[in-house]
């Protein structure tokens, strides 16, 4: 009787690579995609190719279907005069997709959907209106070292759609950059609502676009992560158990973290942070939401620091956090009616229990 383990030893021997260009096994990479199975790897030889990618089979967790550039090669995957509107398709399993370049799409760079356990790396999306989409029920994928620039609409989004609830994402060390219309809400690494849940970013950089992250899934963790030149916020958040953790938001032209929940109440972590020169308020906090801020530099905002929403909802627990404001009268404000200045700090530690070996400052040196 065939036990798992002997099947995976079987597929691991009949694996295979399947050649794709001039002189390859296939001349088109629909053709080695067609002929692949569990195991095998598409190596796809230096090009442009102008043709869609549609996965058409699973692989297994133990023996992966890989469709990838041949190390050292350019393989670009080119829409421009194409019929489909999407460049890469993925609606099965255990696919990977590794060193492409993909541009040139009028929809996405690349599309997955209804799969678990996909994984990109090192590719890179661009001249398209959307970088990657993963969407209705994709789960356990995970992104490194990705690419996605001069793109309309997002750069990286999570079940931009609606349908099935995406979860149990990473995305490591990818780039978001470089907005191309600036009426439109871009963003560089999005969570879709509704009930999307667990995920990670780390290492990951969100410039020159509308929102950095726009995290509006429970259970997520940014670590690490940077949001420089957004021209709104860096890190907007919109549901409940997020936590921010090393992470650093620079000349956001709006604020630098946003809680922002639609009415509904959560609780964000932001931790050993540094949130610095924003145009409208450093850390924006909506009523009944509540915000736990440690080890953290806010300094340099143009209009305020800390901002509450209303004077008598201010759920907030802190310490160990260093305060400055350009506007020095606003570095804490409870609804535009109550704001404290360097001089008047200790009156908020006093009224809120909180900040007791907080430092506000002035100048920054």
């Amino acid at each position: 009787m065939l036990t798992v383990s002997s099947v995976l030893v079987a597929l691991a021997l009949t694996a295979s690579a399947i050649h794709v260009g001039e002189g390859g096994d296939c001349r088109t990479i629909a053709e080695a995609v067609e002929a692949a199975m569990p195991g095998d790897t598409v190596l796809i030889h230096e090009g442009i190719y102008h043709e869609q990618i549609v996965t058409v089979r699973s692989g297994e967790s133990g023996a992966r279907i890989v469709l990838s550039a041949v190390p050292g090669d350019t393989v670009v995957i080119d829409g421009s005069g194409a019929d489909a509107s999407n460049g890469i398709v993925v609606r099965h399993s255990f696919i990977t997709v590794e060193g492409l370049d993909i541009c040139g799409w009028s929809s996405n760079a690349a599309w997955v959907e209804h799969c678990r356990g996909f994984e990109m790396t090192h590719c890179t999306m661009h001249g398209v209106v959307f970088g990657l989409g993963l969407a209705d029920g994709a789960k356990d994928f995970r992104i490194t070292e990705c690419t996605a620039y001069d793109y309309d609409l997002y750069g990286f989004d999570a079940s931009p759609s609606g349908g099935a609830p995406c979860s149990y994402g990473v995305f490591k060390g990818c780039t978001a950059r470089s907005g191309r219309d600036r009426s439109q809400n871009v963003d560089g690494f999005a969570l879709g609502h509704g009930e999307q849940h667990h995920f990670a970013f780390l290492g990951c950089t969100a410039t020159d676009v509308f929102d950095g992250f726009d995290i509006s899934a429970s259970n997520t963790l940014l670590k690490g992560c940077t949001a420089e030149d957004c021209w709104n916020s860096g890190f907007k958040v919109w549901q409940d158990s997020v936590f921010i953790s090393g992470c650093t938001s620079k000349g956001c032209g709006n604020g630098g973290i946003e809680l922002d929940w639609d009415g509904e109440p959560g609780h964000a972590f932001v931790e050993g942070c540094t949130i610095e020169d924003a145009g409208t308020y450093s850390i924006w906090v909506e009523a009944g939401d509540t915000l736990s801020l440690f080890d953290c530099v806010v300094s340099g905002g143009d209009n305020i620091g800390l901002c509450f929403e209303r004077a008598n909802q201010v759920n907030y627990f802190g310490d160990r956090n260093v305060f400055h404001n350009d506007e020095p009268e606003r570095l804490i404000s409870l609804g535009y009616e109550v704001e404290y200045s360097v001089e008047s700090f200790a009156d908020w530690i006093a009224g809120t229990g909180q900040d007791g070996r907080s430092t506000a400052v002035a100048e920054m040196r």
